[in-house]
């Protein structure tokens, strides 16, 4: 895999993350039957707009566009019984019963259990601190209708330490993401080992 950070001075990347998925999107193989491959963190600061992407394949550079300011191979070797520190930014959201409308979770103790039952039998929370993230609001066009659909994200960033039990699970969360909406910024999970 390979770990990329990205830099974007063009403010009008600010407008949201589903128009930064679509642009990152550019730089990979614009085949949009084949399954995105590629996670993605962002972070705002005034006009300036610096993004994480953990990819498949290496990213292409688009002139003009973008530009890489770090890229690199990435390979993490996890041990199980370690305990690393982590961060994540996911939307965290419970189906109602067997319709299909989904809502956000709220209360720390629901967002904390979330997160338990997503990492599973893959790591344990050793400490862990939630913050409430910026709610999402806007439309987007569906493949499916041919017509726009509304979209409400609501993003929970977590960050603390976990205890790998297993390594395989553990590492196929990092690959893979965690939870909804991965194309709208959510689900990378980031783990630098404790020393």
């Amino acid at each position: 895999m390979i770990l990329s950070e990205w830099r974007f001075d063009d403010p009008k990347h600010s407008l949201n993350d589903y128009c930064l998925h679509k642009e990152l999107w550019t730089a990979f193989n614009k085949d949009e039957k084949q399954k995105r491959p590629f996670l993605f963190r962002s972070s705002r600061n005034e006009n300036k707009l610096s993004v994480i992407v953990l990819s498949y394949c290496e990213p292409e550079e688009i002139e003009g566009q973008k530009h890489i300011m770090r890229k690199l191979s990435f390979t993490p070797v996890l041990e199980k019984g370690r305990y690393y520190n982590f961060v994540l930014r996911a939307n965290v959201i419970k189906r109602l019963n067997n319709e299909r409308c989904r809502v956000p979770l709220i209360s720390q103790v629901s967002l904390i259990d979330w997160l338990k039952k997503k990492l599973g039998g893959a790591a344990s929370i050793s400490f862990v601190e939630v913050n409430e993230g910026e709610r999402l609001h806007f439309k987007k066009d569906d493949k499916n209708k041919g017509e726009k659909c509304y979209v409400d994200i609501a993003r929970t960033d977590y960050s603390g330490t976990i205890k790998c039990i297993d390594k395989n699970s553990l590492l196929s969360l990092v690959h893979n993401g965690i939870g909804p909406a991965k194309g709208f910024g959510c689900g990378l999970l980031l783990l630098r080992k404790l020393s």
